[in-house]
């Protein structure tokens, strides 16, 4: 979902469809991580540091799971996520 949404507001350029990069990703062990009530309990807390809804969730989405975000988004950090890039 994430890579559709940011592909079609031009904010990520990828020239490969959908199905073919989620069979890539499959084939090397990465897993699509659904989005999930814990997720949205802790969005809801977030301070408003960042103005683009899916970037929010994203970065509850790491919270809450523990994860790294790969981006050059000089504003995810702020919210104590460790990013990569």
């Amino acid at each position: 979902m994430g890579i559709a949404i940011k592909q079609s507001i031009g904010k990520l350029q990828i020239n490969e469809s959908i199905e073919t990069i989620a069979r890539v990703c499959n084939e090397e062990d990465f897993y699509m991580l659904s989005i999930m009530p814990a997720h949205l309990d802790y969005l809801k807390q977030l301070p408003h540091i960042h103005g683009d809804p899916f970037d929010r969730l994203i970065i509850s989405q790491a919270a809450t799971e523990k994860l790294v975000i790969v981006t050059k988004d000089s504003e995810i950090p702020l919210y104590g996520i460790k990013t990569i890039w």
